[in-house]
C-alpha cells in the first residue's frame, strides 16, 4: 500500500511543477492519480476485516467508514481555502503532502497479512 500511496503522489507533483496551467492537465493527471489511489481504497475494506476480531469487525469497519467521511467533508473545505488564497497549484501540493504521509504511516504501522492465519491477525 505505501507504494500506492507515493505512486499516486507522482501525477499529482507534475501539477504542482506545471502549475495546473491546463484543464487537460488536471484532468488527465488527476485521473491517473485516482485510478492509481482506487486500488488502496479497494483494498482497505478486506484489510480492515482482517485486523479487527470477529466480535469487533463491524465497529472496526465502521470507524474507518467514519474517518474516510470525515476527510470527504473537510477536503473541499480545505480546497477552497486554498485556492482562495494560493491559487489551485497548491491544492494538488497538500494532497501529495496527504499521500506522502499516508505512505510513511502505512510503512511504519501497517501489519502485514499475507500468508497468515485470521486467528493470528486478531485473537
Amino acid at each position: 500500500m505505501s507504494a500506492a500511496f507515493l505512486l499516486g503522489c507522482i501525477p499529482l507533483v507534475v501539477l504542482v511543477v506545471l502549475g495546473a496551467d491546463t484543464a487537460t492537465h488536471v484532468l488527465v493527471l488527476v485521473a491517473i492519480a485516482y485510478a492509481i489511489l482506487q486500488t488502496i481504497a479497494f483494498s482497505l475494506f478486506l484489510y480492515s476485516a482482517e485486523l479487527y476480531p470477529t466480535r469487533l469487525r463491524a465497529l472496526g469497519t465502521g470507524c474507518g467508514s467514519a474517518w474516510l467521511r470525515l476527510g470527504s467533508s473537510t477536503g473541499p473545505l480545505i480546497v477552497g481555502l486554498v485556492v482562495a488564497d494560493y491559487g489551485v497549484r497548491y491544492v494538488f501540493a497538500i494532497f501529495a503532502g496527504v499521500l506522502v504521509l499516508g505512505a510513511l504511516v502505512t510503512y511504519l504501522f501497517a501489519i502485514e497479512t499475507k500468508g497468515k492465519a485470521l486467528e493470528q491477525l486478531s485473537p
